[in-house]
């Protein structure tokens, strides 16, 4: 009769992880006791898993020092829990406070976010959606209305929210959260 062979221990697939192959969930399971279907819910739905099964997961993912895999998790989900947000510069600290409530607030709501710094150019801001769009974020917020046709049609066709801030403009691409520089600048009568 064959024998079943024994899990891999921690040490062991710690160091199969360093030399270069990447560890699994399954690996994850193995440590833990578990199923591999235990562990996904254990991280991802922890309400429909027990406390001692959760920790158990808890502490196989500390000994093990698994990163759960994103792009296959955005793959079977549809979702990269990523929000891109463009700047013009980090060096004016106007934007800091709402940079610091969106990134907050998202947060909260499970999500990473990318900043991109456009240096107040259209063309830097084609070029950075070019590589963003590649990694399907969920959504993404730009700094001002004016973009090259070509970001136009990208993020058109991406599908996905997009939200103008800082500006105003007649035709926006999907949302628009801003105010009239032009009103901004007008002086009220009786003021000098």
């Amino acid at each position: 009769m064959a024998k079943k062979s024994a899990a891999p221990s921690t040490d062991s697939l710690i160091t199969a992880a360093k030399k270069g192959s990447s560890l699994t969930l399954i690996d994850v399971a193995k440590v833990a006791g578990v199923s591999p279907m235990t562990v996904s819910r254990a991280l991802h739905r922890p309400e429909l898993v027990n406390e001692d099964t959760r920790e158990k997961v808890r502490e196989a993912v500390r000994k093990t020092g698994y990163v759960p895999n994103m792009l296959a998790g955005g793959l079977a989900s549809n979702k990269s829990r990523l929000v891109a947000i463009f700047l013009p510069t980090i060096a004016n600290s106007i934007f800091a406070d709402t940079v610091q409530s969106l990134m907050d607030r998202l947060t909260q709501a499970g999500y990473q976010t990318l900043l991109g710094l456009t240096g107040y150019s259209a063309e830097q801001e084609e070029s950075l959606l070019e590589a963003v769009l590649g990694r399907r974020p969920d959504g993404i917020v730009l700094t001002g209305t004016l973009h090259t046709e070509s970001s136009r049609l990208r993020l058109a066709q991406a599908g996905i929210p997009v939200v103008e801030a800082w500006d105003l403009s007649e035709a926006p691409l999907d949302m628009l959260v801003g105010f009239s520089h032009e009103k901004v600048g007008r002086r009220p009568p009786g003021i000098c």
